[in-house]
C-alpha cells in the first residue's frame, strides 16, 4: 500500500473521536491524531501534563519491542534499522523495561 498518497483527515475542535475512524490500513499519523483528539476530549478543557513525553512513551515502547522481535533480539541490527546507536537503543530498552 502506498501510504504517501493517502489523505490525512484534519482533526478540528468540533470533531468528535470515533473509534470507527481508525482503520487497520490507516497511517500512524492518522491514528495518533485520533487518539490525541480522544485525549483532549476526555480532558474536557482541563490542562494536560507532559503530553510530549506521554506520546513518545506510548509510541516508542511498541516500536522498540517490534523491531527487537523482528531482528531476533539483535541490538546491532535493531539500532541500524532505527537509525540510532546501539548505546542509545540499550538505554531506551532499559527505560521501557524491555531489556
Amino acid at each position: 500500500m502506498n501510504y504517501s498518497s493517502m489523505e490525512s483527515p484534519a482533526y478540528t475542535k468540533q470533531d468528535k473521536y470515533n473509534e470507527n475512524d481508525i482503520k487497520t490500513d490507516s497511517r500512524l499519523a492518522d491514528t495518533v491524531r485520533l487518539a490525541l483528539g480522544k485525549y483532549f476530549e476526555d480532558l474536557d478543557g482541563h490542562a494536560g501534563n507532559d503530553l510530549y513525553r506521554m506520546v513518545i512513551d506510548e509510541v516508542e515502547k511498541p516500536l522498540l519491542d517490534m523491531v527487537m522481535q523482528q531482528m531476533g533480539g539483535n541490538q546491532t541490527h535493531a539500532a541500524q534499522i532505527l537509525g540510532i546507536t546501539r548505546s542509545t537503543l540499550r538505554k531506551k530498552l532499559k527505560r521501557h523495561q524491555l531489556d
